[in-house]
């Protein structure tokens, strides 16, 4: 009796030990944000941008826009100057968010990635929304 209650705790033991020990992981960060022009072209950097959504958004901040519309031009204005990435969009509201775009070449057209991803509805459609044609 004594020597199995032995065991059982000699084997939590190093498996406890063993299952704590840290694993070890290496990666590379791409950098996409220094323009560095001798990454390779053959792998494109998967950018998700989480837009901010909630409420607090609608605030000024004593400016004639509110965050929302700041946030809607900055972002504009990155992907206007982005190339050679994997970009995609998702709202950040309280709680959670829905994918909006998922993350596909910049310079794919919208259409084709839609079709491939099963949305076939417009970007500005409301779920249930009929399409107009």
């Amino acid at each position: 009796m004594i020597n199995g209650r032995f065991y059982t705790l000699l084997l939590a033991i190093v498996v406890g030990t063993i299952a704590g020990l840290p694993v070890q992981l290496e990666a590379d960060d791409t950098e996409i944000y220094l323009g560095n022009i001798n990454v390779s072209t053959s792998v494109r950097p998967n950018v998700l941008f989480i837009l901010d959504t909630s409420g607090s958004m609608s605030a000024t901040d004593g400016m004639s826009q509110d965050r929302l519309d700041r946030m809607k031009d900055a972002l504009g204005t990155i992907l206007d100057d982005a190339n050679n990435i994997n970009v995609g969009l998702m709202r950040f509201t309280d709680p959670g968010g829905p994918i909006l775009f998922p993350v596909s070449y910049i310079d794919e057209d919208v259409s084709v990635v839609n079709v491939r991803h099963g949305k076939q509805r417009l970007r500005h459609q409301r779920p249930g929304q009929q399409q107009q044609r």
